[in-house]
């Protein structure tokens, strides 16, 4: 039991670690009794991380290598293919989060709610004023290295349908405008351009 005058009596609860991991105090006030009780549990060394039992991929680096590169294809196929369909993007094309221009309030609600009704549902997240000029409302697309090819390929089938029917396509004229399918089959030289 605490003295009346601890330090711990104005505060419901503190932690005091001793040792550097070795062991935990932990001091808790009983609400009911108005005493303070004081208890102490090792903390086992077994629970910290050990390198040496890390997978190998992980130690030198090479799965981390491995999902950089996908992330950097997602992202550059996705904002550079949105281009090629006459989608306006805004950002760098290496951003994994890939900003789509609407340009219309209005639309932002429409395009949400369309791309959540399809047949496989995609999330997507939009923005509007005050967060941007109320004449510069978006859509990002956030990806991570463990989106596939064919998860980018739904996406920009969804966006090209989409934005037909929205007239969200400003950027290229249509006769230099890609076909969705040819998007599909030169990824990896969208990909590779400059």
């Amino acid at each position: 039991m605490l003295h009346r005058d601890h330090p711990c009596q104005q505060k419901p609860a503190i932690s005091r670690f001793r040792d550097e991991w070795e062991a935990s105090w932990v001091s808790l006030r009983n609400e009911s009794s108005r005493e303070f009780v004081e208890f102490s549990s090792c903390a086992p060394t077994s629970s910290l991380p050990a390198w040496m039992d890390l997978p190998a991929s992980l130690r030198d680096g090479s799965e981390g290598h491995k999902r950089l590169r996908r992330l950097a294809f997602n992202a550059r196929y996705l904002s550079r293919a949105l281009v090629k369909l006459g989608f306006i993007t805004e950002g760098h094309d290496d951003s994994p989060i890939v900003p789509l221009m609407l340009f219309n309030p209005g639309k932002m609600c429409l395009f949400s709610r369309m791309m959540l009704e399809r047949k496989v549902p995609i999330t997507v997240v939009v923005v509007g004023y005050p967060a941007t000029p109320l004449v510069t409302s978006r859509v990002r697309f956030c990806l991570s290295a463990a989106h596939t090819k064919d998860d980018i390929d739904e996406l920009l089938r969804a966006c090209d349908e989409i934005g037909t029917r929205l007239d969200l396509k400003h950027g290229l004229p249509k006769g230099e405008r890609w076909r969705l399918e040819e998007v599909s089959e030169r990824a990896v030289e969208l990909v590779r351009e400059g």
